[in-house]
């Protein structure tokens, strides 16, 4: 039994590693950046690119944007890449989480310590406390990313419904997944 709950613990880590992959991958909307800019895809309709300078291209099109259509599409670029510098940052914590984790719970199993419920209990709460404010700094970028495709959308860009459609209540996704990481 003292066993069980040891992995239990480094399943926890791992699962926090998981969430992490997870919760980026799923709440930027498919973009991959590259040096041609921001690459969006949705299904059943062609690739769509947000130049670094804010021009918007649809299946290699490009569509015609106002300055402020394109500040906005500068925005949305900007918070991708902020949130994808935070997930990849958030992704290394996890992994180092987990392999302290996995020592800790194998030097518990040496020590037997593996079934002391402070210990699993302390394990927790360190794990959780150790993830809480990056994760809320990945909702945070998932919230203005979220404002600013929907003031893209709001100033016209209806092109770019497609591709954040069903992305646009990512952020409250996000807060949800923190709570119930408590």
């Amino acid at each position: 039994m003292k066993h069980i709950q040891c992995w239990a613990l480094t399943a926890l880590a791992s699962a926090a590693l998981a969430l992490t992959s997870v919760v980026a991958a799923e709440q930027t909307a498919n973009p991959s950046a590259g040096s041609e800019g921001l690459q969006l895809t949705a299904f059943g309709h062609p690739d769509a690119r947000i130049g670094t300078t804010g021009r918007l291209f649809i299946d290699d099109i490009e569509v015609p944007t106002s300055p402020e259509q394109r500040q906005a599409l500068m925005r949305m670029h900007l918070h991708i890449e902020d949130l994808g510098a935070k997930g990849q940052a958030i992704g290394r914590e996890a992994e180092a989480i987990a392999a302290e984790v996995t020592a800790e719970a194998l030097q518990a199993v040496a020590s037997g310590r593996a079934g002391d419920p402070a210990f699993a209990a302390g394990v927790e709460a360190s794990v959780k406390a150790r993830l809480a404010d990056s994760m809320q700094g990945i909702c945070g970028s998932v919230d203005a990313l979220v404002e600013s495709s929907q003031k893209a959308i709001d100033m016209g860009l209806i092109e770019l419904l497609p591709y954040v459609d069903g992305q646009l209540d990512a952020g409250d996704q996000c807060w949800s997944e923190i709570a119930a990481l408590h």
